[in-house]
């Protein structure tokens, strides 16, 4: 049973590279980040997940494990802008 969950998430995260995200929010990302470039710590609390995949997960829409799955799926592909090798 696990190693047909564990295949399934596979053939879902090899999807995650195709999820684009918004010019808008790499925009809010991109400037938060220059915001609190000096402190990483700031950076990450303020930044990851915060701007793009919280926001995503409280949506009505986003009630179901693949929805929220997708919100974060976007996330990733935002910070993958920053450093392709993620």
């Amino acid at each position: 049973m696990l190693g047909i969950a564990v295949a399934g998430l596979g053939s879902t995260l090899l999807n995650a590279q195709d999820v684009k995200p918004s010019a808008k929010d790499v925009a809010a990302n991109r400037t938060c980040v220059a915001k609190t470039a000096k402190d990483t710590d700031a950076a990450e609390q303020r930044c990851v997940l915060r701007l793009v995949a919280t926001p995503c997960t409280n949506r009505p829409q986003a009630k179901s494990t693949a929805a929220i799955a997708d919100c974060y799926r976007v996330e990733q592909a935002i910070w993958r802008t920053f450093s392709p090798k993620i």
